[in-house]
């Protein structure tokens, strides 16, 4: 009867052990990942003619999968608009929040404001509101972007 109750309390404290060694991966998962999603959408979603080439490289740096392979797609195009149209983006990110996480991946909310101007501008556009659900997934321990949804 003895050794019944010691498996049992043994079993009992090693699944707790487990489930907080879980738990903790979670929540250092969330800080990770809300942190490089403020850090890639802002990379994504800003860029200055003059510093195209970096401002792509870096915000390509950030990216994984189908959504870099996009990003580097579309990137010739966009930087022959944005050099002959003089554009400067800028993204502020004012607050982000965690959708779900799991050790290895997060969903996380962006909330941003964004404002451009280009060369022909008068006067700077007024910032806009830039909404981004991103999952975010951590390759070699580094966390990147592997999907970004802009939801308005």
């Amino acid at each position: 009867m003895l050794a019944v109750l010691v498996i049992a309390f043994g079993t009992a404290a090693t699944l707790l052990f487990l489930k907080d060694r879980e738990q903790s991966a979670v929540e250092e998962a969330s800080r990770e990942g809300m942190l490089a999603a403020s850090k890639a959408a802002k990379a994504l979603s800003s860029y200055d003619y003059r510093t195209i080439d970096a401002d792509m490289k870096s915000a390509a740096d950030m990216t994984t999968g189908k959504l870099r392979r996009d990003y580097e797609k579309t990137m010739p195009s966009f930087k022959a608009n944005a050099t002959r149209r003089q554009l400067v983006g800028t993204t502020t990110v004012l607050k982000t929040g965690v959708i779900d996480a799991e050790p290895d991946k997060v969903r996380v909310l962006v909330y941003a404001n964004r404002s451009s101007t280009t060369k022909d501008a008068e006067t700077p556009r007024l910032p806009e509101s830039l909404r981004l659900k991103m999952t975010m997934v951590e390759v070699d321990g580094k966390w990147l972007a592997q999907r970004v949804d802009v939801i308005s």
